[in-house]
């Protein structure tokens, strides 16, 4: 069936990151290392790089062994919650919706593989089998020239 349950930000951030892990251990199916699988995560990406509330300085944080992580260094000064990288990186498949240039010039220099753009919180989609990407003509048309570019085309 089809399931949402929302992440409850507006309490204390710990205490939602163990009751959401918790949550899910419950009513996803577990991988080999049990660990929840999503049949499909929607996903937006930052102009940072950033995806769900993982941002560039947040990534040993958000490597974290545990289903939800902390987010305390987002730009806005806000305390937030997340999935974690090892639950993304395992949902079955990914949407990705990204919008202007400078997200599409991110994601052509991501399918390039540069180094500094995989090194990213959006890196790990690059690395994926099943990932959808959504982009406004902006985005669509900056990621086919940053793709070209790196190609020296």
């Amino acid at each position: 069936g089809f399931a949402v349950e929302r992440m409850r930000g507006e309490g204390s951030p710990e205490a939602e990151a163990a009751r959401y892990g918790a949550l899910l251990r419950q009513r996803l199916p577990l991988d080999g290392e049990g660990w929840p699988v999503f049949d499909c995560l929607l996903l937006g990406m930052g102009e940072d790089g950033h995806i769900g509330s993982i941002f560039p300085a947040e990534m040993e944080r958000a490597e974290v062994w545990s289903e939800v992580c902390l987010a305390t260094r987002a730009p806005d000064g806000n305390r937030r919650i997340s999935l974690s990288l090892e639950v993304i990186k395992r949902a079955t498949e990914c949407v990705l919706l990204a919008t202007g240039a400078v997200k599409g010039a991110l994601l052509g220099r991501l399918l390039q593989g540069e180094a500094a753009v995989q090194a990213l919180p959006v890196g790990i989609l690059g690395r994926r089998e099943r990932v959808s990407w959504y982009l406004d003509e902006a985005a669509g048309v900056a990621m086919e020239q940053a793709f070209r570019e790196g190609r020296g085309a």
